[in-house]
């Protein structure tokens, strides 16, 4: 019997573009491109994204694929976790632009909520009560958005994570699963339900939101050049990077390094709802299997903090935040804490505000740079130690700031651990493709291409210690700082 050649189509919607990729049943990893969007900045901090664009990039992407790739035999797809769109459920269309993961909009109605009802909606849905979170955006576009209000008098309007409104696009389901609804503040991160007690909180009726179905399963037939094509899976793209770095056992971690510093480790099965600071959320739910649980460790800037500094004329490109000279910014005293959109995990304080320290005159636009750097690694070294890895084993990194040497070597140096950078810089894709062979009953194929890489610590001496403090002090200077203009007037 002649074999019958197979590949999955990965895509991978993300905060800046969206990317497909084809994985064959001989392990052969192909990028079919990608397309960026718009960022939609109408003020401080406000983020949006173009629904109807999002959806035609990843329409355009699945039909470039199978014109490329006939043997392509279903799809896996990958979202940006808390961004939330509008929709009416009869023509498609979207009816509000996405509100994006980042945006802050919903953050004073969050921070006048009573001490008592943050604390219920942290033990139902092990969350921190924060606009990073989808619940509050829903509430605002029910609110705010008069086309959105009477597409739900009407009993037509779909809303929800964006994911939902793809899926709904490209196959008629109404679904979400376990890994984003846990984003949203609305499921109970015990039972994986959404809960009458936090819909009832946010303002945001039970009914109006998707069936939750397993990550790894079917979500509908999506029909595109005269072809049916079966959409296997949905997910974070941060959970989809988790398996794509391997992560198996409970306490297997990984840090992504994309717009923002992403931290996930296995937990097992069930929720750790005990480590201050730390968000426990759903890694995936495969077929006929109950959910495996995941600890989230995130920080709002990572690679936005490089984008900002070329938007603001410190650096042309990123070729400029490549250095030859090894000698790190904060050996001078020069640091910077990257919180241009406030300090996320374990602080949760929107407040602070990003700053440097240790200016002097003879500091350079490249001791600036470096210290942009330097500072995303720091918090990412406490992330990792946030979770629990206080351990001496190699720490699995991917994004694109994971293709900076000098990046790179100051984070294993932070750590005093090893880096581990991966064969693929596209991790989401990769593990999208494999989970989907998964859901497929499919053998999921050996990788090919180069080992993965390890970048070895350099000694360790009280002056690393010594900078990693000084560095803490930044932080804490940023936040008293904030504090202090938030007090009341005397």
């Amino acid at each position: 019997m002649t074999h019958q050649a197979s590949a999955i189509l990965a895509i991978d919607q993300g905060t800046t573009s969206t990317k497909a990729f084809v994985l064959t049943d001989d392990g052969t990893f192909i990028s079919c491109g990608g397309l960026a969007h718009r960022q939609i900045l109408p003020g401080d901090g406000l983020v949006e994204h173009d629904a109807e664009e999002l959806i035609g990039n990843i329409e355009t992407l699945i039909d470039r694929a199978l014109a490329a790739h006939p043997q392509i035999s279903a799809m896996a797809l990958a979202n940006q976790g808390e961004t939330v769109i509008a929709w009416d459920r009869v023509t498609k269309r979207a009816l509000y632009h996405a509100i994006v993961w980042q945006d802050q909009r919903s953050q004073g109605r969050l921070d006048a909520l009573p001490a008592s009802t943050k604390a219920q909606v942290s033990a139902l849905s092990g969350l921190p009560v924060d606009a990073y979170f989808s619940a509050s955006k829903i509430a605002w576009l029910l609110e705010h958005v008069p086309a959105v209000g009477k597409a739900a008098r009407d009993g037509r309007l779909g809303i929800g994570t964006s994911e939902s409104f793809f899926i709904d696009r490209l196959t008629g389901q109404y679904v979400t699963d376990p890994t984003t609804a846990s984003r949203t503040s609305l499921m109970n991160i015990a039972d994986g339900r959404f809960d009458d007690g936090l819909c009832q909180i946010f303002g945001v009726p039970r009914d109006l939101l998707p069936k939750i179905v397993p990550t790894a399963g079917f979500f509908g037939v999506i029909r595109r050049r005269d072809r049916e094509l079966p959409l296997v899976v949905s997910i974070v793209d941060q959970q989809a990077a988790l398996f794509g770095h391997g992560c198996r056992t409970v306490g297997d971690a990984k840090i992504t390094f994309g717009t923002g510093s992403f931290a996930l480790a296995l937990s097992g099965a069930a929720p750790i709802l005990d480590r201050p600071g730390l968000v426990p959320t759903i890694a995936w739910q495969l077929p006929g299997e109950a959910p495996v649980y995941a600890l989230d460790g995130g920080d709002y800037t990572a690679a936005a903090a490089v984008d900002w500094a070329i938007s603001i004329g410190l650096a042309g490109s990123y070729e400029d935040f490549a250095f030859d000279d090894a000698t790190p910014a904060i050996t001078r005293g020069i640091a910077f804490v990257p919180a241009l959109a406030g300090l996320a995990a374990p602080y949760w304080r929107r407040d602070v505000a990003a700053s440097f320290v240790g200016l002097r005159q003879a500091t350079a636009p490249a001791d600036l740079r470096k210290a942009v750097l330097e500072g995303i690694a720091y918090r990412g070294a406490e992330l990792i130690e946030a979770l629990g890895g206080e351990g001496d084993g190699p720490v699995s990194i991917d994004g694109g700031l994971a293709r900076n040497s000098y990046f790179v070597q100051f984070l294993a140096d932070a750590m005093a651990r090893p880096v581990c950078l991966q064969e693929s810089a596209e991790l989401t894709a990769l593990g999208l493709a494999e989970m989907a062979y998964l859901a497929s009953s499919l053998p999921v194929p050996e990788r090919l291409g180069e080992p993965s890489r390890l970048i070895v610590p350099g000694p360790r001496s009280p002056a690393i210690r010594e900078r990693r403090a000084y560095f803490q002090t930044a932080i804490n200077l940023a936040a008293e700082l904030a504090s202090s203009q938030n007090a009341p007037a005397s």
